[in-house]
């Protein structure tokens, strides 16, 4: 897979990078941010993949041009995949120093997940008690229960 990803990375960086940047600056508000970017990244890329494919074509012949734009088209989502990877094995790695560092900040955590799940536990028995989820269930039993005419 990672040659897959390098692939895609190497042929998609600059569209990738373009749509990116340039979605930041075009979108007005938060809410235009993901619409530009899909827009701009269509454009982009169908506009870089074409260049790339008439140069392969230019160079080598219509099969090796077909092929270019097969593999490049299969390769760029393996490397947007292999990116988040990237991005959530960092995360990991600092959120891991981070406790090594700090030891007391584990343990205060620790406690307050205990907390958390005794007062969840707490919570679970005072819903089982109430008689309107009694109810609920008795009818849906009942419900469920009776034959059909």
């Amino acid at each position: 897979m990672l040659p897959i990803a390098v692939w895609g990375t190497i042929n998609s960086i600059i569209p990738f990078e373009l749509t990116r940047h340039l979605s930041r600056r075009i979108a007005r508000d938060v809410d235009q941010y993901d619409t530009t970017k899909v827009l701009l990244g269509m454009l982009l890329f169908i506009s870089f993949w074409s260049v790339q494919t008439a140069v392969v074509y230019r160079l080598l012949g219509t099969w090796w041009a077909a092929g270019y734009l097969a593999s490049i088209v299969i390769a760029a989502p393996f490397a947007l995949q292999m990116r988040k990877e990237y991005r959530i094995i960092l995360d990991n790695l600092k959120i891991f120093f981070l406790f090594l560092r700090r030891k007391q900040l584990r343990d205060y955590l620790t406690c307050k997940r205990r907390e958390i799940e005794v007062e969840l536990a707490r919570l679970v028995r005072i819903v089982k008690r109430l008689p309107s989820v009694q109810t609920a269930k008795t009818s849906k039993t009942s419900v469920n229960s009776t034959p059909a005419p």
